[in-house]
């Protein structure tokens, strides 16, 4: 249930607000865990293969267009 509230929060932009979450900057972070984690990207279930996720980010790669 909580990770429901969290995503219903993060469609109305308030889920920087959300106990629990915490909101960095940068180009890439590492996460480690307890043992490997499951994690959804582009609507898909993943499972990691080690418990450490490295996470990098692509400047520019993704091109948003919204009508204004």
């Amino acid at each position: 249930l909580k990770r429901a509230a969290v995503l219903a929060s993060a469609v109305k932009g308030r889920h920087t607000h959300v106990p629990g979450v915490i909101t960095e900057r940068s180009a890439e972070f590492t996460l480690v865990f307890p043992e490997a984690p499951s994690y959804e990207t582009d609507g898909e279930l993943r499972r990691a293969q080690t418990a450490t996720l490295a996470v990098s980010s692509c400047p520019s790669a993704l091109r948003v267009v919204v009508n204004s």
